[in-house]
């Protein structure tokens, strides 16, 4: 059964036109076609740089202050900020208790999809976290 959001109309929820024939591209095509996507990111965060940068002063203060950083997520985002969550204290010798992680479908959608569980904001409030 497949699952209606209300978010399905977002552009990030849409399909890329770019990429609609990309079973019919050889591989260097393919490659060719993610590095011009890539592009696409490095320009919209080059614009973004300034208020990037504020978002990383604000946290920095945050921190210093004794505040956490929580990751946020659904799907694949979800499961590297739980990954990133999971690395801060080795990489970085922060207090595990100042980082956590949140999935959108808690521990089980870690492994396995979940599918709208991130259009829920009941579950959203419930969600489990890993410190």
């Amino acid at each position: 059964m497949s699952h209606r959001s209300k978010y399905q109309q977002l552009p990030t929820e849409a399909i890329n036109p770019a990429t609609l024939g990309i079973d019919k591209l050889s591989p260097a095509d393919i490659v060719e076609l993610m590095l011009n996507d890539d592009r696409k990111v490095l320009a919209a965060v080059q614009r973004e740089k300034p208020r990037i940068a504020l978002g990383v002063d604000i946290i920095v203060q945050s921190v210093r202050k004794g505040g956490r950083v929580i990751f946020v997520g659904a799907g694949t985002s979800g499961r590297l900020g739980v990954v990133e969550s999971a690395e801060m204290p080795t990489t970085f010798g922060t207090n595990p208790d100042m980082v956590l992680g949140v999935m959108a479908g808690g521990a089980n959608a870690f492994l396995r999809t979940k599918e709208g569980a991130e259009d829920s904001y009941e579950d959203g409030a419930r969600a489990n976290h890993w410190a």
